[in-house]
């Protein structure tokens, strides 16, 4: 395998690791905030006689195309439920581990059986061209993900000063009635 390959792999099997953790401590500190933004809002509401625009809010289903996972990301997922499987392990660790990986492959999300082979040391070196794009894009879908959530409503509500959340309650409900 080439210098430049290898390399590659090991810059992106690190950035994996990292975003994949990001974007899990940032989706459970948001699950904390929109459940308090959603309290605000409705106590704001309630208490100036304005029809809370949550409740007619619809959740659209997210209908974008997901790119297929390849076969070195396959057999990538076979080697962690090898290693991981409750059946050859008596290790409740993992279970867990397993649990991730066979969410990532529904989700098709290449960082994260990256991420998790990463943790587990598993060989990475036959990664082809085609599966690196497919993890850069991966890696960059997790990115933009964090990015979608630090610039929500209930995100930048929850981490504003006292003073700045109602003008914020304000502006969403302004927004969305």
């Amino acid at each position: 395998m080439d210098l430049y390959k290898t390399s590659l792999i090991r810059r992106l099997k690190f950035k994996s690791k990292e975003v994949s953790e990001e974007l899990k401590d940032v989706k459970a500190l948001y699950n904390q905030a929109v459940g308090d933004f959603c309290i605000a809002v409705d106590f704001y509401c309630s208490s100036t006689e304005i029809v809370n625009p949550l409740e007619s809010i619809v959740k659209n289903k997210d209908k974008e195309k997901k790119e297929e996972l390849n076969n070195n990301f396959k057999k990538l997922f076979r080697k962690i439920s090898l290693l991981t499987h409750p059946d050859k392990t008596q290790n409740e660790e993992s279970r867990e581990i397993l649990e991730d990986a066979v969410e990532a492959k529904k989700s098709k999300n290449a960082g994260g059986l990256t991420s998790i082979a990463h943790d587990l040391k598993i060989d990475l070196s036959n990664l082809d061209y085609d599966s690196i794009d497919l993890l850069e894009e991966s890696i960059k879908k997790s990115e933009q993900e964090i990015l979608n959530i630090h610039n929500s409503y209930p995100w930048v509500w929850f981490y504003a000063p006292e003073n700045k959340k109602e003008p914020i309650l304000i502006s969403f409900i302004q927004n969305y009635v």
